[in-house]
C-alpha cells in the first residue's frame, strides 16, 4: 500500500530500498511530525506480505503501543517482545522493546530479515550491541528527526555508529508550507542570568537552574503567557527536572488550569492515563522532563513552553517538533492553524544558525550542520 503514503514518504520509502540493496544498515532522517511511524509500517507491511519478518525496536513502554497502533492501522498481524511477552512463531512482526532484547539474546530463535529502530539517535552502544547480533543478512533500518547527538558521537559506520548510508526526508519549512505540520509561531522571553550556571554534558545544572527560575519568577511567567495567549489550547511544557515538572503543573492548577506532571517514575497504566487524557483534550496540559520529548504523538496540542536550557540541538529539535502535528478535532471539525512555543530560556540563542542569527532552526530550510 506505498500509494497511501504521502509524496515525500513515498520517496523516502524507495530511497530505503534501493539503499539497503547495496548496505546493511540505513538512517532515514525525517522532521518530527512527518509520519516516520506511517513509513515504518508500511514497510512491515511490505515485509508480511512477502513472507519475511521484521522488528521494530523501541526505547520505551509507551512507545510499543503506538507502535501497535500504527500496525493495525495497516493491517499487519504482530506479536510483541517485553517483559511480558515472548517472542512468537505466530508472527512474523514484532514490536520489540530494546531493554528485554538485550536481556534475552541467548534465548532469541529466530532473528528477522529487517530492523527498524525507532528514534535512532539514542543509545548508540546498545545499537551497536544488537547490531552484533544479529545475522549479517538482516538488514537494518533507524529512523530519527535528529540525526545529531549530544555528545558529538557519530552514527555512520565510519564515525563508529552503524550507519553506510544517510537519508534525507523533507525540511520543516517545506513541510509547513504544504500543511503537513501546522505553522510554528515562536517567542522568547528574555532571561538573565542562564550564562552563569554550570552545566553537566549539554545538560544544565538542575539545583542551580530551579534557584534562578524561582529568583526571577519564571514559574508565574510560564503560567501567564498560557493564560494570555494560550488558554483553550492543549499544551506540553519541557522542565530540566522532575521536581521543577511537579512545581510547574502545581503552578497552573493553582491558576484553575487543568495541568499534570509526568514521570518515569510512576506506574505504565498513569502514564498511559495521562498521556491519552492529554490526547483527548479531557486535560490541559502536561509538564515534564524526558518523557515525552522523544517518540509520542500528541496532534491536538498547540501549545508549548520550555524551561529548560540545553546545549542538545536534537532535545531542542524534538521539543519543539511535538507541537508541529497538524490536527482536526473530531467532535468540533475545527482545524489546528498554528502552534505556539514559548522558549522561556533562551535555547533560540544557543541554537542558531550563524547565517541567520536569532532566527529559529525550525524556520531555515538547510541548517548548518
Amino acid at each position: 500500500m506505498i500509494t497511501a503514503l504521502r509524496d515525500y514518504q513515498q520517496d523516502l520509502y524507495l530511497k530505503a530500498r534501493n539503499s539497503l540493496q547495496k548496505n546493511r544498515a540505513i538512517c532515514i532522517q525525517s522532521a518530527t511530525g512527518s509520519g516516520k511511524s506511517v513509513i515504518f509500517s508500511a514497510m512491515c507491511e511490505s515485509v508480511f506480505k512477502k513472507g519475511k519478518s521484521a522488528w521494530i525496536i523501541v526505547t520505551r513502554k509507551e512507545l510499543i503501543k503506538q507502535s501497535s497502533e500504527h500496525l493495525l492501522k495497516w493491517k499487519v498481524p504482530h506479536g510483541m517482545i517485553t517483559s511480558n511477552c515472548q517472542e512468537s512463531k505466530a508472527y512474523r512482526v514484532h514490536i520489540v522493546s530494546s531493554d528485554t532484547l538485550i536481556r534475552r539474546f541467548d534465548k532469541i530463535k529466530n532473528y528477522p530479515s529487517l530492523i527498524i529502530l525507532d528514534e535512532a539517535h539514542l543509545m548508540i552502544d546498545r545499537q551497536l550491541t544488537i547490531a552484533e547480533h544479529l545475522p549479517e543478512k538482516t538488514k537494518i533500518i533507524g529512523f530519527t528527526a535528529t540525526p545529531q547527538r549530544g555528545d558529538n558521537r557519530g552514527m555512520s559506520k565510519r564515525a563508529g555508529g552503524i550507519y553506510d548510508d544517510l537519508i534525507e526526508g523533507p525540511s520543516i519549512p517545506w513541510l509547513t508550507e504544504r500543511g503537513f505540520l501546522a505553522l510554528l509561531k515562536y517567542f522568547s522571553p528574555p532571561l538573565d542570568g542562564l550564562e552563569n550556571l554550570s552545566y553537566h554534558g549539554t545538560e544544565v545544572d538542575a539545583e542551580e537552574l530551579e534557584q534562578l527560575l524561582e529568583r526571577k519568577k519564571i514559574y508565574g511567567q510560564v503560567v501567564d503567557h498560557y493564560e494570555r495567549h494560550g488558554k483553550g489550547r492543549s499544551a506540553l511544557i519541557f522542565c530540566r527536572s522532575i521536581k521543577s515538572a511537579e512545581h510547574t503543573a502545581e503552578q497552573f492548577r493553582n491558576r484553575g488550569f487543568n495541568f499534570h506532571n509526568i514521570d518515569g517514575k510512576m506506574t505504565t497504566k498513569k502514564r498511559y492515563d495521562l498521556v491519552e487524557s492529554l490526547k483527548n483534550g479531557k486535560i490541559e496540559g502536561l509538564c515534564g522532563a524526558d518523557i515525552f520529548i522523544y517518540g509520542l504523538d500528541f496532534p491536538r496540542v498547540s501549545y508549548g513552553a520550555t524551561l529548560r536550557p540545553t546545549r542538545s540541538r536534537a532535545l531542542f529539535m524534538q521539543a519543539v517538533g511535538r507541537i508541529l502535528r497538524p490536527f482536526i478535532d473530531p467532535v468540533t471539525g475545527k482545524k489546528k492553524e498554528d502552534a505556539l512555543f514559548f522558549d522561556h530560556c533562551n535555547n533560540i540563542l544557543e541554537h542558531q544558525d550563524p547565517e541567520y542569527p536569532g532566527k529559529p532552526l525550525h524556520f531555515i530550510t538547510v541548517i548548518e550542520k
